[in-house]
């Protein structure tokens, strides 16, 4: 990737760089979650309300009967949601877990990969 970069760099052509950190759709199970809501027009802006709720975020791939892996992804692998049930919402959610990604290392892969491009 970084030999693209070079080359597209050399011929006068911006380098742009759109990554989805952790996004999976298609989960196998809902479970339990405690959720606040962001606002979609500034994501800064994070309810203080928490909400308890059911979202889809356990992935146990049935399918592979752990051929591959024994890893169960849950909520604690996710930092927030765009769908919720009990209640049934749409909209930007934050999980609220020991698990989700601080400000500073976002800022910090931000930083780096500032850096490569």
């Amino acid at each position: 990737m970084l030999e693209a970069i070079d080359a597209l760099k050399s011929n006068d052509i911006a380098v742009l760089l759109d990554v989805v950190v952790n996004h999976k759709m298609g989960a196998d199970e809902k479970e339990p979650v405690r959720v606040q809501r962001v606002n979609e027009q500034d994501r800064t802006q994070i309810d203080d309300e928490v909400i308890e709720c059911e979202a889809w975020t356990r992935y146990t791939f049935p399918a592979r009967a752990g051929q591959y892996s024994q890893f169960i992804w849950d909520y604690k692998c996710f930092s927030g949601v765009d769908h919720i049930e009990n209640p049934d919402e749409d909209g930007i959610f934050k999980i609220v877990n020991d698990y989700t990604a601080k400000a500073g290392t976002i800022r910090l892969m931000m930083r780096w990969v500032t850096s490569i491009i």
